[in-house]
């Protein structure tokens, strides 16, 4: 019974994606394909997920151990807070960081334009969008993965003479190694997929998304199909990827 309405839900949630190939042709995929504007667009969109992913890890592997670790309290308050910005409407963090870095809203902004860093129509604001409304995915996981690691383990480590930073290194890292995969493959993704902050902040140079979103209003829903494919197929084979590379749990 339960293998039925599981295969069933499958199916009605994989059945508008296997719609969307099917409303393309070969021919109008290859000539997305070989377009240079659409190869460009799925390029930022990818290397720019990958740049937001390694970012979120800085900040979230430190920040995921200390709520695990009750160094930041209240616990359900700081994990409450860092994560309104998967909460709010995603257009609402494409605001936070112009707001927060663009030079002409902000300090940081004028600061890092005097240092010829901009954040408005660069790869860099991109990189920023889809940090801000993933990294609270990479913060869960995380926090998930260390919590699962005994703090008797650590102890018992600094006891025989390792320093803090050699028990984490040591053993809570690599026993939590596949829960923080798990939350690189969820901010990845959700960064890659990301169009309201990303279209507030950078609508040049242009990602896979807001691609999709520019071929839509222009010239209908039978040009941004072959695009939405493309995209969705590379997705769907690198998550598949990640997530065999990572392990079962992952």
């Amino acid at each position: 019974m339960f293998r039925f309405f599981s295969t069933l839900l499958a199916f009605l949630i994989l059945l508008p994606f296997i719609g969307l190939s099917i409303y393309t042709t070969p021919s109008e995929l290859w000539q997305a394909l070989t377009n240079t504007e659409v190869l460009e667009a799925l390029k930022n969109s990818f290397v720019g997920a990958t740049y937001a992913t390694l970012m979120a890890a800085i900040f979230a592997i430190p920040i995921g151990y200390a709520l695990a670790r009750d160094v930041l309290r209240p616990r359900k308050v700081w994990l409450a807070l860092l994560n309104i910005p998967a909460m709010v409407p995603h257009s609402v963090g494409g605001v936070v960081v112009l707001l927060t870095f663009s030079p002409k809203y902000s300090p940081i902004g004028r600061y890092l334009a005097e240092h010829g860093f901009y954040i408005t129509g660069t790869m860099l604001g991109i990189v920023l969008a889809m940090w801000i409304v993933s990294v609270p995915y990479f913060i869960n996981a995380s926090y998930d993965a260390f919590k699962s690691v005994p703090h008797g383990l650590e102890k018992a480590a600094m006891s025989m003479g390792a320093s803090p930073l050699m028990a984490f290194l040591t053993i809570t890292l690599p026993l939590g190694f596949r829960g923080l995969i798990t939350g690189a493959i969820q901010t990845w993704a959700r960064a890659v997929s990301e169009f309201g902050a990303v279209v507030m902040v950078s609508y040049y140079p242009k990602t896979a998304p807001v691609m999709v979103y520019e071929l839509f209003n222009n010239f209908g829903l039978k040009k941004s199909v072959p695009v939405a494919v493309i995209t969705m197929t590379i997705s769907g084979l690198v998550f598949i990827v990640l997530r065999l590379w990572g392990g079962k749990d992952a």
